[in-house]
């Protein structure tokens, strides 16, 4: 027909351009699944709480760039392998004080660093949850810091000033502990400082606020061989980054006070230090690095004053005290922070003091209280019971509670201002705990108990019949395969609910709060791997290993995948589509009104653990927690001492 083109050239290329659209798809395609990538796509899910008609939902939220993994550490004693985050790098979140159900959360970026000290990005991204009827993760805004390669703990002020822990690697620090052990006794710098920062963003426009300012110990910067490496924030040490994650931070709306709290190196040694910030403290001309970096010197403050030195001693500005786990919260009553933590002992409490703490928490004969004074051991004679791991604590009241793994279970306990338990109930007493081939059970259990306010605001410290709680755990099922469960309590530990396992539906990680709603509703975000169809492997993650050592630096690359055996030398890639995956869990209790009673404890209310007060220092406990602790140091220096020597 005088309609077909006769020119078999011209009739040949159009009928390619009409097959090109196809054709790029089926090839795209193609590629795609040869290189395993996997597409992120926005969805949501949502299950029931039977027995309270709560719902929780979980929705899938797209990065747009790829989520870094942990790092990956030097001292790889094969079976502890990375179980320290049980997920991606941290994803900690926090409340709008105003909005209903609008959240905020840092996370870092999956990028090259190592060699310069502009690598890296971090970012804050603002997100509405919507309801539990149309739960989403609509993202509202998000500030993005280049040059800083590690992201942690988030917190927020009154008025919306939002302030998180951002790290930058400063080439000259790794040098200078290479410099420190020229001796050839440490081959790479992984125990070198970072330049810990805060960085701050406004809630409202989502941009900036101000240069970031360091909060951590200006690397090298003592007098002395030893001092200089003291309380330094480490680039990549196994027991330091096991034990508090990649840190803490906590702004006290009282004194308008930031403090930090992460796991330090003291010289060769492994422990913890603490730092506070006001609000506005003044700026020093700094060491040329901070200004290289764009990184304000501020200063702390050391004289007694306003903020005084009640709350900080030499040790909390960096000791070795072996520190093995950590929880912590601010309590807007109390105007104060709890810490706990252990070390080879059972798990003991403190009160930071930045308000003098009353009865077992108070502060030494000088009235400081520091690292040794004001402890109590978190353990109930009367019941038989010793707490053995962290998991998170909460105000309750003019108290406290708190969810912690002991020898006899998952416990809820409620403690008062003075340190007297009037709570200690064992909510599951099936616990689970990482592969122990070691047999030192204090070193493995798994600190995945969470505890969070439900119902109303954690500003508002509801406690007794009038507060609900949302507490998580897990168990171990068949196969030691580990369950997870969340549960209803009242503020006074009391269950409300039937335990709704949620194993198959979301998990949470290590090192990582969760954070309540102005609305009452508990929320978390992280992020989980996924198998060849697509299907959830919950509390896996890529590592971030190091790609190599250049003049016994290290620097990283991507993250990979993490190797299917503990002895496995080989890691594939992690797909770029699911390494920009988040996951926004939210718990949204059903509205029942709040029950009639009071938030705070009755003044003569009995001890229920029969604690015998004061209770012995760590370290000068019971025999058989003594010989547990020497034998346990004792078979963790074997461990290093083989594994250096292969």
């Amino acid at each position: 027909p005088a309609s077909v083109d006769r020119d078999p050239l011209r009739f040949a290329r159009t009928q390619w351009r009409a097959m090109m659209p196809t054709a790029w798809v089926v090839c795209a395609s193609l590629a795609i699944s040869a290189a395993g990538w996997y597409v992120c796509k926005p969805q949501s899910e949502s299950i029931k709480q039977a027995s309270s008609g709560a719902t929780v939902s979980q929705t899938t939220y797209c990065l747009g760039a790829p989520l870094e993994g942990p790092i990956q550490v030097e001292a790889d004693y094969k079976m502890l392998r990375q179980m320290f985050f049980r997920g991606p790098s941290p994803m900690h979140a926090v409340a709008d004080p105003k909005q209903p159900n609008t959240i905020y959360f840092s996370w870092t970026e999956d990028l090259p660093w190592g060699k310069s000290s502009d690598d890296g990005r971090v970012h804050v991204t603002k997100l509405d949850l919507g309801t539990a009827s149309n739960p989403t993760a609509k993202k509202l805004g998000q500030a993005d810091f280049p040059g800083f390669m590690r992201a942690s703990d988030i917190d927020i002020t009154p008025e919306g000033k939002l302030g998180f822990l951002c790290a930058k690697h400063v080439p000259e620090w790794s040098r200078a502990w290479l410099g420190y052990t020229k001796d050839g006794s440490s081959e790479r710098d992984d125990s070198a400082g970072l330049l810990l920062a805060v960085c701050h963003v406004d809630s409202g426009s989502m941009r900036p606020v101000g240069k970031p300012w360091r909060i951590g110990n200006a690397y090298g910067r003592q007098n002395g061989p030893k001092e200089r490496h003291m309380g330094c924030y480490p680039k990549a040490s196994w027991f330091e980054i096991r034990d508090n994650g990649y840190g803490w931070l906590t702004f006290d709306s009282h004194l308008r006070t930031w403090t930090t709290w992460y796991g330090a190196t003291s010289g060769w040694h492994t422990g913890f230090a603490m730092h506070t910030y006001p609000d506005n403290a003044s700026v020093a001309v700094g060491p040329w690095e901070f200004t290289q970096a764009g990184v304000e010197y501020r200063v702390e403050p050391s004289a007694p004053g306003a903020y005084g030195r009640k709350y900080r001693d030499h040790h909390r500005d960096g000791t070795g005290d072996h520190q093995m786990g950590s929880m912590t919260r601010y309590h807007p009553r109390l105007k104060d922070i709890a810490i706990v933590k252990h070390h080879h002992i059972p798990l003991y409490m403190q009160q930071y003091g930045l308000e003098t703490p009353e009865g077992q928490f108070a502060p030494g004969p000088d009235g400081r209280s520091g690292h040794k004074p004001g402890r109590m051991e978190l353990s109930c004679p009367a019941k038989g019971d010793v707490g053995r791991a962290e998991g998170a604590i909460r105000p309750c009241g003019t108290g406290w509670i708190m969810a912690i793994v002991t020898d006899k279970g998952n416990v809820c306990a409620r403690i008062d201002r003075y340190g007297k338990f009037l709570q200690w109930e064992v909510v599951e007493s099936n616990t689970w705990h990482d592969p122990d081939t070691l047999n030192l059970k204090q070193y493995y259990y798994n600190k995945m108990n969470r505890i969070a306010t439900l119902g109303s605001p954690e500003s508002e410290a509801r406690c007794g019949t009038r507060g609900r709680f949302l507490m998580g755990y897990m168990t171990r099922g068949p196969e030691r395969v580990p369950k997870r469960w969340l549960i209803e309590v009242d503020g006074n530990c009391k269950k409300l609910t039937e335990p709704l396992e949620v194993t198959t539906f979301t998990s949470w990680p290590k090192h990582q709060e969760w954070t309540t709603t102005q609305s009452g509703a508990v929320t978390w975000v992280t992020a989980w791997a996924r198998d060849d169809d697509g299907k959830p492997i919950f509390n896996h993650y890529g590592t971030k290993p190091p790609l190599g050592i250049d003049r016994r630096m290290l620097y990283y690359n991507d993250t990979k995948d993490w190797p299917e055996r503990w002895d496995s030398k080989t890691a594939r890639r992690v797909p770029m589509g699911m390494r920009e995956e988040a996951h926004v869990t939210v718990y949204w209790p059903r509205s029942a009104g709040t029950p009639a009673g009071s938030d705070d404890e009755a003044p003569d209310a009995k001890d229920v653990c029969d604690s015998k007060f004061p209770f012995p220092l760590p370290g000068i406990g019971d025999a058989k927690d003594s010989a547990r602790s020497v034998a346990a140091s004792a078979m963790l220096l074997a461990v290093a001492v083989v594994s250096a020597a292969f």
